[in-house]
């Protein structure tokens, strides 16, 4: 997906030591079609803030429409549209 992966597996000692996070956003996966490679996201919160060990939600303050996000492989490419189905990126 050209680096837009959204699960990695990262050992604890290393990540506690080493890994720094910016920016965390937490989705639910409404549709999932494999067969079509398409999948659509609703964003349900954003990190506000880091604490620790501990990562602060906060509710998203947007439209229905701009939490949303739908990813297909189209024409061999990964195809992120928003919510009104504009194209936002292709990778």
């Amino acid at each position: 997906m050209g680096g837009l992966a959204d699960n990695v597996a990262i050992l604890s000692n290393f990540a506690d030591r080493y890994v720094l996070a910016k920016w965390v956003r937490y989705i639910k996966v409404e549709a999932a079609d494999q067969e079509r490679l398409a999948y659509a996201f609703l964003t349900v919160a954003h990190a506000a803030s880091f604490s620790d060990k501990m990562i602060i939600w906060s509710d998203v303050q947007v439209s229905e429409a701009e939490r949303r996000t739908l990813v297909s492989f189209e024409n061999g490419k990964w195809v992120f549209r928003d919510g009104f189905g504009k194209v936002c990126a292709v990778h």
